[in-house]
């Protein structure tokens, strides 16, 4: 009653690696901003592929959903380096961080991300505030939003939603 999971399928994604090469990565290189949903299979490709949007203004966001190994396997460290934005729920920042409250966590994770974002639920998010001065060490505060009021019944996809309205 106190826990809930999704069962996932890699389906079309399965080959995306494949196709990052050519036609995938042109689209891709025609937007602001690419927003990864998936687990990616070659670490590695997916950090060029972010590194190569980078280098054209190109912002990139993850949200890699909850994957208990996944902060441990090889080549996560340099893609997280390499995005702008991590989207974890407060379960799967504890996970990666050993933290317990917002702020730690945030504070652990902003060590591997330049921006952080924690979904708290009914509770709302929080994430970093960074200013950056000309020569000067970055500032960072933490920024708790509460979530509006509302009546749900089913909550599957609340977090993606969560992730686009934070985007745009």
């Amino acid at each position: 009653a106190a826990d809930r999971f999704l069962l996932t399928h890699p389906g079309a994604n399965q080959d995306l690696d494949k196709l990052l090469p050519g036609e995938v990565f042109s689209y891709f290189a025609r937007a602001r901003h690419l927003h990864l949903a998936l687990l990616p299979q070659d670490f590695s490709l997916w950090t060029l592929v972010v590194q190569r949007l980078g280098a054209s203004r190109i912002t990139a966001s993850w949200d890699p959903g909850w994957n208990p190994g996944l902060a441990k396997k090889r080549g996560v460290a340099a893609l997280l380096k390499a995005l702008r934005i991590l989207l974890v729920n407060e379960a799967e920042g504890r996970h990666w961080t050993g933290r317990w409250t917002p702020p730690t966590v945030l504070a652990a994770l902003s060590r591997r991300v330049w921006l952080p974002v924690l979904k708290l639920g009914p509770r709302g998010s929080a994430s970093l505030q960074r200013r950056e001065g000309a020569g000067e060490a970055t500032e960072q505060s933490v920024v708790m939003v509460q979530a509006p009021r509302v009546k749900s019944w089913e909550t599957t996809g609340a977090g993606d939603a969560f992730n686009a309205g934070f985007l745009s």
